[in-house]
């Protein structure tokens, strides 16, 4: 159970992270 909240926590941050990047170069270019 604390290995798969792990996870979704680090996909989470994944996520968020290339929604961040996309969003930056989507707003550059």
């Amino acid at each position: 159970m604390f290995l798969y909240l792990l996870m979704f926590l680090i996909f989470n941050k994944v996520i968020i992270n290339i929604s961040n990047v996309l969003f930056i170069n989507n707003f550059i270019f």
